[in-house]
């Protein structure tokens, strides 16, 4: 399969990918029309706001005129318009949204790796083995890794059971790979991992990703996976491509300060009387201590930071701390209450 011109543009943040893309898109816009695929929706106001007239938000207009995204984009990729939306919408590209890419000539921007080229589905193996057996599920290629298609035997043109007709559109539309390997027993389990369909790729002009610590990301196993071509590319501070670098924390080290003796709050015994540390998700969820817990959290950093302050003239720039996520708020509240901002 012939893939298209694949750059990969890997830059860490504030290097200027954003500034980069606005620029870019002014300078191809007039030749071929461009989707740009974002994470969030800031992101696609932001775009829309720098571009003007010159790019459609399908956000927007999807609101405006009261339909779905997929339905707005549609329209407007048939039209052959330069558009901006949410990565989420490329699940839900089909073989007439893809002809209308290849006929106008679409470069695709994709700014930051996606995340759902990879993932795995929630089949139980006992499904799985079942289907094989039954050859509802066939294995089309089978090298390293075994891609599944589906054989349609019912009048209605389906392979699958009523409750896996989920299921079956993937193996359709996407890439659905079988993964097998034996318990302890020696009894065979399958699993499933769902891909991201590669021939979406061949029907750009030019794709563009950027994005930051590309190496040994999700997206890069991806395009190994499925022999897609690419080459990667680094930013200059004044804007233009460059020969990649590859980027490690080596540089970096001097400008950190890592405060270990931060990280064994509230060191307790167990009940196999082993040392534990605080700050573990079951350590601050406790039901009866957590709260507590927390706010000697809170506590201890608004010290720690005022006493860094004093000492040795740090600011709200300079102090950082990492958190579970399913504390987020909470730690939004410890950091705005902590550093007084």
């Amino acid at each position: 399969m012939q893939h298209c011109k694949t750059r990969v543009v890997d830059a860490p943040m504030a290097a200027g990918k954003t500034t980069k893309l606005i620029k870019w898109i002014k300078e191809v816009h007039t030749y071929h029309p461009v989707i740009v695929l974002v994470e969030r929706n800031s992101e696609v106001d932001r775009l829309k706001k720098a571009l003007g007239d010159l790019i459609v938000s399908i956000k927007d207009e999807a609101e405006n005129q009261k339909s779905r995204k997929i339905d707005v984009l549609n329209a407007h990729v048939a039209d052959g318009n330069t558009v901006v939306s949410t990565h989420a919408l490329m699940e839900y590209w089909d073989d007439l949204f893809l002809e209308n890419l290849k006929y106008h000539k679409y470069e695709l921007v994709i700014d930051e790796s996606l995340s759902h080229v990879l993932e795995p589905l929630k089949i139980a193996s006992r499904d799985i083995s079942l289907f094989l057996e039954d050859k509802r599920l066939v294995v089309k290629k089978e090298n390293k890794y075994s891609r599944l298609t589906v054989s349609r035997e019912d009048s209605e043109g389906w392979c699958l059971p009523e409750g896996y007709k989920n299921l079956e559109r993937k193996i359709l539309n996407k890439c659905v790979y079988l993964q097998e390997k034996e318990n302890a027993n020696g009894v065979k389990e399958y699993s499933l991992v769902e891909a991201m369909n590669p021939e979406i790729w061949s029907y750009f002009n030019q794709v563009l990703l950027m994005t930051y610590l590309f190496k040994g990301s999700l997206m890069e196993y991806y395009f190994q996976l499925h022999l897609i071509s690419y080459f990667p590319v680094g930013l200059s501070p004044d804007g233009l491509f460059v020969n990649h670098e590859i980027i490690n924390g080596e540089r970096y080290k001097p400008l950190i300060t890592i405060l270990d003796k931060y990280n064994n709050w509230d060191r307790y015994k167990d009940r196999k009387r082993t040392y534990r540390d605080g700050l573990s998700v079951r350590w601050c969820d406790d039901k009866v201590k957590g709260k507590k817990r927390l706010k000697m959290i809170q506590k201890k950093l608004r010290n720690t930071f005022e006493y860094l302050q004093r000492t040795q003239g740090i600011n709200k720039e300079d102090f950082a701390f990492t958190f579970h996520k399913r504390f987020l708020r909470i730690s939004d509240v410890v950091m705005l209450e902590s550093l007084r901002i």
